[in-house]
């Protein structure tokens, strides 16, 4: 207990530190004042009456507490940096600079971007040195935004030219500070980049994240998109690839701990891995076991600083919950919080230092209580040995979640303004398919790295876990007022929050514990289940011998996926919003079906192409076709190279030529122009044209353009004709790729841009369109 008190005064004499500036001076005169008190104090205990009243509340000392306070606000003091010439933070907002080091993180790779943490070692200022090559040793660490496709690794060495500059700042957010916490306190946008050589950093690190991107390349080859994603975001904490609405409906319902390796998500795993170990190892060995485990996929995330401490935060919270003492483990909890913070006192701004230390300390104080009423409620009812067995996955599923999400409400609260209320519901939907996940998919993933056949017929396992999990979510992300927005909350409604549960939980009658957990369903039966579970998504996405045209819609263009009737798939560019296509492809695709018959590339916006590598790494082509002037960008250039060096077949198409998806499905060529390529889809009867920025007098000379189905217009095509020329064709709904003025009211006509995707279903002779977000 009196390792509670001294470790909360010290974090409290931080939180002093940082908003009156005592001077060091007062500082040092209180800690010795402090700590004079308190031998005083212990040496003559009845020596005041306040002693005698403060002995009642405290088993420390009032003094031995102003002393820890007085350590904690000297420490921030000291945390305060002062730069000079030798950091490289002083050479912030002074000018054009050129600076060697080597990367020191793997890359952070989003859809159109690289975050480079890159450790620096020497700098030259361009403008203020006449020689450029005059470098001056510097330490510091800094964050550089480039553009995606450089192949960027842990250890390179490098070369920047850019402007280095403070991280900005405003009302909303402050990027300065949260780089400040990780030690970086320097910002390059989109710096000249050179490699000059490799092999820098750790060698047991390399290894470490060589494996990771061995099983995130596995997990990407072996399962459809979105379930892709969000195996790896659970496996190897890698959540770049979640789509944008995937992501927002686990934001709405509260559940982002299941995708992202956080305190919340260590502390209810920690809770898993000491249920599932004391059932199956004895009790002296069953928190080692643990957190063998929480160690171990501590590592297979990769490590970072936010996992290493959620990690710590967790395993803390093991040894108190095993040996029955809410206090033992509170006592610990709160000194690996002071002992972090000695090491980095920025930490107790950091939301997720928060969401850790709390959602572990409701696991510590609540989880075993809740569990043992839960057995003492069923126990009415129930014999006693079937009652535990009821309570166990009651417990484990939504009582210990519960725990954890009452003690972090105020912080989410504080950092997101708004709560999710369908979290109650959301976390024991779930919650139990979740540890399945993780074990079948960790096996799976560490089979197919020996053997990939192998592991890919075992990976299969976990899509129909992972399926209904993202399913789940976005069902509940649908339901109204399922997420309450309070815009900005209170400090004081948070410190009242807290106080109440602390006098709540000071009031708190102690229970034995006695815990057990049953498995009500068979390894076999279980497989069975999940078998069927993926051989009926296999029998469902099989051909239905229809034409599906799927039109997605970003702001680079739009990107198309053709599925003949007899499953032949063709994806036209593709590559603007990596994780938007794969996760259409994954949804639309069978999940056997990881490749396409073939890839089309013609021309449009460059930044269409940019990931196609990505893409293409996920669903790989059988063959590319190159279809009008693609070379005249460069990354179209780089892109016909990667493809004929990985042995790929590249078609170059002129017109009149054709790509065929089936006996009744085609795609023919119609005229290359300076401009652009017309295309034709044809099913049967029924025709589809793009026009692809070629003007409709050209493809009016062609004997079979005298009507179309659909015609799908983009705003290069309407700078030639307008929409009302374009109803010459006869079709039958014209869609637009952007927003146009004065659409014709004679016929059907939609306007993709406010919709995410737009799918188009024909026999030949009927017509449907499906549109949504």
């Amino acid at each position: 207990m009196p390792l509670l008190w001294l470790s909360v005064a010290f974090m409290a004499g931080i939180i002093i530190g940082s908003t009156c500036s005592l001077g060091w001076l007062v500082v040092l005169v209180f800690f010795l004042l402090g700590i004079g008190a308190g031998w005083v104090e212990r040496s003559r205990p009845a020596a005041s009456r306040f002693s005698a009243y403060w002995r009642q509340i405290s088993p420390v000392s009032a003094g031995f507490l102003l002393a820890a306070a007085m350590a904690g606000a000297l420490r921030y003091q000291v945390s305060i940096p002062s730069w000079t010439a030798a950091d490289l933070a002083s050479y912030n907002d002074q000018g054009t600079a050129r600076v060697r080091g080597w990367i020191s993180a793997p890359p952070d790779s989003r859809d159109r971007i690289d975050l480079l943490e890159i450790t620096a070692e020497e700098i030259s200022l361009l403008e203020n040195d006449s020689s450029p090559n005059t470098f001056t040793a510097v330490d510091g660490k800094l964050i550089a935004m480039v553009r995606t496709g450089g192949g960027w690794q842990y250890g390179d060495e490098v070369l920047l030219t850019g402007l280095p500059v403070t991280p900005a700042e405003n009302e909303e957010f402050s990027y300065r500070d949260y780089l400040a916490r990780q030690g970086v306190y320097t910002y390059f946008g989109y710096p000249q980049l050179k490699k000059l050589g490799s092999g820098r950093g750790s060698f047991v690190l390399k290894l470490t994240f060589g494996l990771r991107d061995r099983a995130y390349a596995f997990i990407n080859r072996s399962l459809p998109q979105p379930e892709a994603s969000l195996l790896a975001g659970i496996l190897l904490g890698i959540e770049t690839d979640i789509p944008a609405n995937v992501e927002d409906a686990f934001q709405k319902t509260g559940t982002t701990h299941i995708i992202a390796i956080s305190g919340f998500n260590i502390a209810i795993l920690a809770g898993l891995f000491i249920s599932l170990s004391m059932r199956f190892f004895p009790r002296r060995w069953a928190p080692w076991v643990a957190l063998a485990g929480i160690t171990f996929y501590t590592v297979l995330v990769g490590a970072q600083p936010a996992v290493v401490r959620a990690a710590v935060m967790g395993g803390v919270g093991l040894f108190g919950r095993m040996f029955g003492r809410r206090q033992s483990g509170a006592n610990s909890l709160a000194f690996t919080a002071a002992v972090m913070c000695v090491f980095n006192p920025d930490l107790l701004w950091d939301a997720g230092f928060q969401l850790s230390f709390a959602a572990t300390l409701g696991l510590v104080l609540y989880a075993d209580p809740l569990q043992t009423v839960c057995e003492r409620l069923a126990g009415r009812w129930l014999s006693e040995e079937t009652a535990k067995r009821v309570a166990a996955p009651i417990s484990e599923y939504f009582l210990f979640t519960l725990a954890a999400q009452v003690t972090t409400l105020p912080i989410i609260a504080w950092h997101f303004h708004r709560v999710s209320l369908s979290s109650l519901l959301a976390n024991p939907l779930i919650l139990p398919p979740q540890p399945l996940v993780m074990i079948f998919g960790g096996l799976a993933v560490l089979i197919g790295l020996v053997f990939p056949w192998l592991g890919h017929l075992a990976v299969g396992l976990t899509w129909p876990l992972l399926a209904y999990t993202i399913r789940m979510v976005e069902m509940l992300a649908r339901l109204p007022q399922g997420s309450l927005g309070l815009g900005r909350v209170s400090a004081w409604g948070v410190a009242g929050f807290y106080l109440l549960l602390l006098g709540l939980t000071l009031g708190w009658k102690k229970i034995s514990i006695s815990k057990r957990l049953s498995l009500s369903w068979t390894a076999a039966s279980l497989i069975l289940v999940l078998a069927a579970a993926v051989t009926w998504q296999s029998v469902l996405a099989a051909p239905d011998g229809r034409l599906h045209v799927l039109v997605l819609g970003v702001d680079e263009g739009p990107a198309i996926l053709v599925q003949g009737a007899q499953g032949g798939c063709l994806l036209i560019n593709g590559g603007a919003r990596s994780s938007q296509i794969s996760d259409a492809l994954g949804r639309r695709l069978p999940f056997q079906q990881r490749t396409l018959d073939g890839l089309l590339l013609v021309p449009g916006s460059a930044s269409s192409l940019e990931g196609l590598p990505e893409t293409l790494q996920r669903f790989p082509a059988q063959a590319v076709y190159i279809s009008g002037d693609l070379e005249q960008w460069q990354v179209g250039r780089r892109l016909v190279d990667t493809f004929v060096g990985e042995g790929l077949p590249v078609h170059d198409l002129a017109a009149g030529e054709s790509i065929l998806l089936g006996e009744d499905t085609s795609l023919r060529i119609l005229s290359v122009t300076s401009k652009g390529t017309a295309l034709l889809i044809e099913q049967g009867a029924f025709r589809m044209l793009i026009p692809g920025g070629v003007s409709l007098y050209t493809l009016q000379l062609q004997e079979s353009m005298q009507s179309v189905g659909v015609i799908l217009l983009s705003a290069s095509d309407l700078e030639t004709q307008s929409s009302s020329e374009w109803q010459q064709l006869n079709p039958s709904a014209i869609i637009f790729t952007e927003p146009v003025a004065g659409a014709p009211d004679e016929l059907p006509w939609l306007d993709l841009q406010p919709h995410l995707w737009l799918e188009l279903i024909t026999d030949g002779n009927q017509l449907w369109l499906n549109a949504g977000k």
